[in-house]
């Protein structure tokens, strides 16, 4: 029988960060390219679905400070850690 994809996202929310900094080549890189083709203007709204931990959030908020960003997890798996 297949995992329930809330049940799978749960059991992997706690390592997620460190693994995505640690083993995924070119993720850094892939977080600041993102963030680099988001919205300039000082009042610009980022919505981002599926946010998970949030963990490409701290890179978009390095470069724009002013944005008001929000992100959405439907099953609310991640929800603890962001």
């Amino acid at each position: 029988m297949l995992e329930k994809m809330d049940d799978f996202f749960t059991a992997r929310a706690n390592g997620y960060d460190e693994h995505m900094k640690s083993n995924i080549v070119g993720a850094s890189a892939f977080y600041k390219y993102t963030a680099s083709l988001l919205p300039t203007e000082k009042k610009a709204k980022v919505l981002d679905l599926g946010c998970g931990t949030g963990l490409e959030l701290e890179e978009f908020f390095c470069c724009k400070s002013v944005w008001q960003c929000y992100g959405d997890r439907p099953d609310g798996s991640y929800a603890r850690s962001a």
